[in-house]
């Protein structure tokens, strides 16, 4: 038998997000809410380095990113910035089973590129405008990074 309410222990709320009630939120298994901190494969410098500074490279898979809810559904705006960016530079990754390789870097931009031979070395960077949060209202800026030249000089 349960023990009455009066004599349970009271709920802690360590953030102070959840003392004004509203909730901590969960991170995403497909894209880390786009964080380079709290991922199995994040990596932090040594500490002697003055700017220490998080890095994460995930790679997606294109076919599981594009199915993906929307936000109106319950799913990651995360994800949704990835696909909006996606959509925007590179036309039928939709359909492709290619990789998706996303690079984090604390307090840098987030540059995503697709492992396939049909985009090879073209580049998305991804920023938001200085003074940007989480619960701005303005979009994130995308832009397409140009490929490397493959001309060699002789």
């Amino acid at each position: 038998m349960p023990l009455p309410k009066s004599l349970r222990r009271p709920l802690r709320r360590t953030s102070s997000s959840s003392s004004t009630g509203q909730l901590q939120r969960k991170q995403c298994r497909t894209c880390n809410n786009l964080d380079p901190r709290g991922h199995t494969s994040s990596i932090y410098p040594d500490e002697a380095n003055k700017i220490s500074r998080a890095t994460l490279r995930l790679v997606i898979d294109a076919l599981s990113l594009s199915q993906t809810k929307d936000v109106t559904s319950r799913g990651c705006r995360f994800c949704n910035v990835l696909v909006q960016a996606l959509d925007a530079f590179f036309e039928k990754w939709r359909g492709s089973r290619s990789r998706i390789i996303v690079d984090l870097q604390e307090k840098s931009t987030i540059k995503v590129s697709i492992d396939s031979e049909l985009w090879k070395g073209e580049t998305v960077e991804i920023y938001a405008g200085s003074g940007a949060c989480s619960t701005s209202q303005t979009p994130p800026q995308i832009i397409k990074l140009p490929a490397p030249s493959s001309t060699s000089q002789l």
